[in-house]
């Protein structure tokens, strides 16, 4: 996983407050699976207090477009944050 991503997972873990495994970043290929992903976690850790998944959505594509300064048009849940987004 490139810097960019780390970044990338850092910002997202700290919007959140919540933690994203190693192993579990690595298999995160696109933005829908980052959206999922943060879902879950966000269930496990605040429960009935967790974001909705389309808040979630939402702020996850704020932090992208903020990141890797790419046109908000360009995300979408199959985007693939290599091949689409450019993300190293």
């Amino acid at each position: 996983m490139g810097l960019d991503a780390v970044e990338l997972i850092v910002m997202v873990e700290q919007e959140f407050a919540i933690r994203i495994a190693d192993r579990d970043a690595a298999r995160i290929l696109t933005v829908g699976e980052l959206c999922d992903h943060v879902v879950l976690c966000c269930m496990q850790s605040h429960g009935l207090a967790a974001p909705s998944a389309t808040n979630i959505e939402q702020r996850i594509s704020r932090i992208l477009v903020q990141q890797l300064h790419i046109h908000p048009e360009q995300i979408h849940r199959a985007a693939r944050f290599v091949d689409d987004l450019g993300l190293d």
